[in-house]
């Protein structure tokens, strides 16, 4: 299922503790984009058409496609996200095989309205997080073939996420 993503309304329940096992770089927009994309791509949403979509213009250090499969769509120099959103929403051929991903409710009634699938943004970090079993029929992947998987992740697993995209430890409990 391809997923259109509402950014910042995503970070904001990650950095107030939610998805809290998923590693996550404070102030660093570059750094949050290409994680969110690689941990979307581990998770089932890399190969099917995912979007997240940013306010504004896309400032320097950002490409276009954080992870395989995942893209980056940037709203314009002062646009908000919710305005493309809803465009992608509106303009969407299968909208039945969308996952929507925002907890702004003018986002989840453009989808519902288009009978597009829905998750708030905590929802969706949980679902990260705790990554559901093969039978959840709400997501990519069937039976055995999907790369979910059902335990967090564990702390040589985030290690080796935080090591990768250069994240120091220290520096996140410094703040």
């Amino acid at each position: 299922m391809r997923a259109l993503i509402d950014f910042m309304n995503l970070v904001h329940p990650w950095l107030g503790g939610v998805g809290t096992d998923l590693p996550f770089p404070p102030d660093d927009l570059p750094g949050q984009i290409n994680l969110l994309g690689t941990i979307l791509s581990a998770n089932g949403f890399g190969d099917a058409g995912t979007v997240i979509v940013c306010d504004g213009a896309m400032p320097k250090g950002v490409s276009g496609n954080p992870a395989s499969g995942v893209a980056i769509r940037f709203a314009g120099p002062g646009r908000e996200a919710d305005a493309l959103i809803e465009e992608l929403i509106e303009a969407d051929t299968g909208p039945r095989h969308l996952l929507v991903v925002s907890s702004d409710r003018r986002i989840l009634r453009a989808a519902q309205r288009r009978r597009a699938h829905i998750a708030t943004s905590e929802a969706f970090l949980r679902r990260l997080k705790n990554v559901p079993d093969n039978n959840d029929d709400d997501g990519p992947g069937e039976g055995g073939n999907s790369p979910r998987r059902n335990a967090p992740l564990s702390e040589e697993e985030v290690e080796s996420w935080l090591t990768e995209f250069g994240i120091s430890q220290e520096s996140d409990t410094e703040s």
